[in-house]
């Protein structure tokens, strides 16, 4: 089980090239770095209820972390707290729009994500182009098309 590379993904404070070593904390045995772990997935990988395109790998990542057993057992119950923020969202997007509505907004706006990021290389790249109204949209669509993908998983491991 490989930490997903999130270095050109982006979640509520930028690039999320910070997110690996929060990962990695998971299943350390650092109590402090664990906290700090718990603290970033709630407020930059789920900012106020709203996935980001970190998302759902992360919430893949942390599915496989439970499914394992690889997370510290200390972490466990926030990880599921965490995976149900993520549930939350992923019904939001289903109820609202489902996945053949966001891919035909997506296909409109005939954008591609990691296209626009390729040319960030700072967080002041990054904010520069969330003054594109249609960016935000762009990156939004992205985060739940993620965490889509990932219902399933996500559904099975709260259901246990």
């Amino acid at each position: 089980m490989e930490i997903p590379d999130t270095t050109r993904l982006i979640h509520a404070y930028g690039f999320a090239t910070d997110t690996a070593g929060h990962l990695q904390a998971l299943a350390g045995e650092d109590e402090a770095a664990q906290d700090a772990a718990i603290d970033h997935l709630a407020n930059a990988i789920m900012h106020q209820g709203t996935p980001w395109p970190a998302t759902g790998p992360v919430a893949e990542y942390v599915v496989d972390l439970l499914v394992s057993g690889t997370a510290h057992e200390r972490v466990a119950d926030a990880l599921l707290d965490f995976l149900d923020e993520v549930l939350d969202a992923i019904e939001q997007a289903e109820r609202e729009a489902g996945e053949i509505t966001i891919r035909g907004e997506l296909e409109s706006l005939n954008r591609d994500l990691a296209a626009e990021l390729e040319g960030a290389s700072t967080e002041e790249d990054v904010e520069a182009l969330f003054e594109d109204e249609g960016f935000d949209n762009l990156v939004m669509l992205n985060a739940f098309l993620g965490i889509l993908a990932v219902a399933p998983a996500i559904r099975e491991v709260l259901e246990d």
